[in-house]
């Protein structure tokens, strides 16, 4: 789930990503995740994980502690992805959670007191990507995650009229064309456009 939302995030950042497996590997290199003796691996290792994305991918990963969702509207208002730990059966919030944390979320937006999210283990569409009241996601999460810097700045509608103005921009990185240009304004009053992958 980790590897999904990071490949969600440089999709939304330079409209492409390499493959989960590469991620995986990558990440392994940097102890972000253990390998167990049944060939299976645990993590993810939120700061092994953070020098993995800086050092591969020039994206800075910042490791929270306390994350509440006060603090998640905080990071998504500054332009950053947070990836949230939180309980798998957020995907059936009515349900009384059977604990917090142990599976990762990206959270991508947020309006008025809802947060918005792309669930890699959604087993429908609504649940793959899904908006809930802030009180019910924190009844999943386990209050730590990691916040993306991803280049994004306020949604201009100019730019979505000639974004070829975004070319050469200081607010984008290095070769960014208009399909990425575009697919960096993620967040327009908290709606998200980050593309899925579950």
């Amino acid at each position: 789930c980790g590897m999904a939302c990071l490949r969600m995030a440089l999709i939304a950042r330079d409209g492409h990503a390499p493959s989960l497996f590469t991620f995986l590997d990558g990440c392994l290199e940097y102890g972000g995740y253990v390998e167990e003796p049944g060939g299976g691996v645990r993590g993810l290792l939120h700061r092994q994980f953070s020098d993995f994305t800086r050092d591969r991918y020039q994206l800075q990963a910042d490791v929270i502690t306390s994350l509440d969702p006060s603090r998640v509207r905080s990071e998504l208002g500054n332009g950053r992805l947070v990836i949230a730990s939180v309980h798998k059966e957020i995907r059936r919030p009515e349900r009384e959670p059977p604990g917090t944390g142990g599976h990762l979320v990206l959270v991508t937006g947020h309006e008025d007191d809802q947060l918005t999210f792309h669930n890699p283990s959604g087993h429908t569409r609504e649940t793959g990507m899904a908006t809930l009241p802030a009180t019910t996601f924190d009844r999943f999460a386990a209050h730590r995650g990691i916040a993306l810097h991803i280049y994004v700045r306020p949604a201009v509608p100019a730019l979505v009229d000639a974004p070829d103005a975004a070319v050469g921009d200081p607010h984008f990185p290095a070769g960014v064309g208009r399909e990425d240009a575009a697919l960096a304004q993620f967040r327009v009053a908290g709606k998200p456009c980050v593309p899925f992958f579950g």
